[in-house]
């Protein structure tokens, strides 16, 4: 028994049901477009893509469902005035339709994941430079000369040894072998700074 023949010709779905779900169908679709408006939106959140992955599965599938339905619907009513015969190959045919179609919806789906992958590598890689950008503008205002110049000419003024006293001090290596899990160095002033295991 394929699954259209579990449906007789006379049965449709009720004007009143499927306006019940053509209302649900056009709030999802008109929900869906109040979040992709960019008005609602400011600044990089702009760029980003509104819904999440497991939202935009959700929504996909849901769509899905609705578009089966109304196919599904529009076909009965339509087939209402067929005779049994007619019928008979009707269902064959739209056995193999059905088949069609989903496999026309999988390949709709899968063309939209990957849409949707691409946004979303997009939108990290846009997120990515912004966050840079701002690291930069935030280094450069605290340290505004270039700080790799600077660095190689502070090495060039080292002298041999520096700091060796503290790399050789019992503190330090009983911190770096294990036995010790805190190691207190002392700043200028009164400031410690303890480093803890």
């Amino acid at each position: 028994m394929t699954y259209m023949t579990l449906f007789q010709p006379s049965l449709t779905l009720p004007s009143a049901a499927l306006r019940d779900m053509i209302t649900d169908f056009s709030a999802m679709v008109n929900q869906m477009n109040e979040e992709v408006q960019l008005s609602r939106t400011k600044g990089v959140h702009r760029l980003m893509w509104p819904f999440s992955k497991d939202e935009n599965e959700r929504l996909l599938n849901r769509i899905s469902r609705y578009k089966d339905t109304f196919n599904l619907t529009l076909n009965l009513q339509n087939a209402s005035s067929i005779s049994s015969s007619q019928w008979t190959n009707l269902c064959s045919l739209n056995s193999e339709k059905i088949q069609e179609d989903t496999k026309k919806i999988r390949m709709d789906t899968e063309r939209l994941r990957d849409d949707t992958g691409k946004i979303m590598g997009d939108t990290e890689r846009i997120y990515s430079h912004v966050q840079t950008d701002r690291r930069d503008k935030i280094r450069n205002w605290i340290f505004s000369e270039d700080f790799n110049v600077r660095h190689t000419e502070l090495q060039k003024t080292r002298l041999e040894n520096t700091g060796q006293w503290f790399l050789d001090s019992e503190e330090f290596k009983s911190f770096v072998n294990g036995t010790s899990s805190c190691l207190l160095c002392e700043g200028v002033g009164s400031f410690l700074f303890p480093f803890h295991r």
